[in-house]
């Protein structure tokens, strides 16, 4: 969990077209429509690795896998649309415990 979605934002095409396909997708309804199942595709894989986490013991069970993905793909798509320097891979561990907070003992 603490390395798939800072990984995937900084080592894939979407890095460095994601803000120029955001732009086109509030312009452009097929833009917007393959934009959207691309990004539901890649966000699965988020809920999908904190669900199996949660099912696993490694974060608490009342976790929301949909509302924790949606803040940590947030906080990563914030740094990279906004400008600022992009979401270091290496602050993944600090964000996902901020999100997924202490795991259980």
């Amino acid at each position: 969990v603490r390395y798939i979605f800072a990984d995937a934002m900084n080592q894939s095409p979407f890095s460095d077209c994601g803000p120029a396909l955001i732009e086109a997708a509030e312009r452009l309804p097929t833009v917007r429509d393959a934009f959207a199942a691309y990004s539901d595709r890649r966000r699965q894989t988020l809920v999908d690795a904190i669900a199996a986490a949660a099912d696993a013991g490694e974060v608490h069970r009342t976790i929301d896998p949909e509302m924790a993905a949606m803040a940590i793909a947030g906080a990563v798509i914030y740094r990279r649309v906004m400008g600022g320097p992009r979401f270091d891979p290496r602050h993944s561990r600090r964000l996902v415990d901020a999100v997924l907070g202490p795991p259980p003992h």
